[in-house]
């Protein structure tokens, strides 16, 4: 029996999980095995944008990397919506040249992350990191093709 751990930011070398270790391109750390990269909403740099989206077109045709992310919009940073949505298209258009999911890191923008995926056409999987909303926000995701994912829950594989 083998577990996944979707969502980490440190690697464990534990052999009975597949750690899905989550990297951020401006500090990135080739000894991890299995990891994701994206650009998080509330570490958006302008200055480095251009050389951090170069990083994760490179890393996403690896195939050590599983994913893409965690990205997307949070409503309740400083940073401008506008910008995060504008840093989060740009990503999105990075992974659908691939068939990796996308982690999201999605507060009070459920409706927004809906309607981009629309708009974009994504096919990719996409699953909402950390769910914790209501009955009615998780239909509404679910209904548009997306996934949730629970803190502290692992999912078994069997062999």
């Amino acid at each position: 029996m083998h577990f996944i751990n979707l969502h980490k930011h440190s690697y464990s070398n534990d052999a009975s999980v597949l750690e899905v270790v989550n990297q951020y391109p401006w500090e990135f750390n080739p000894k991890i095995p299995q990891y994701s990269i994206g650009i998080h909403p509330w570490y958006i740099d302008e200055a480095r944008l251009t050389s951090d989206l170069k990083c994760i077109a490179k890393k996403l045709q690896q195939k050590e990397c599983l994913a893409l992310g965690e990205c997307g919009i949070d409503k309740r940073i400083e940073i401008p919506l506008e910008t995060q949505i504008q840093v989060f298209k740009q990503q999105l258009a990075l992974v659908k040249q691939t068939n990796k999911p996308v982690i999201l890191h999605c507060v009070a923008a459920y409706q927004e992350v809906i309607t981009i995926k629309k708009e974009l056409n994504i096919q990719n999987p996409m699953i909402i990191h950390g769910f914790s909303k209501n009955q009615q926000v998780a239909k509404s995701l679910l209904d548009n093709g997306f996934y949730l994912s629970l803190e502290n829950i692992y999912y078994v594989i069997q062999n």
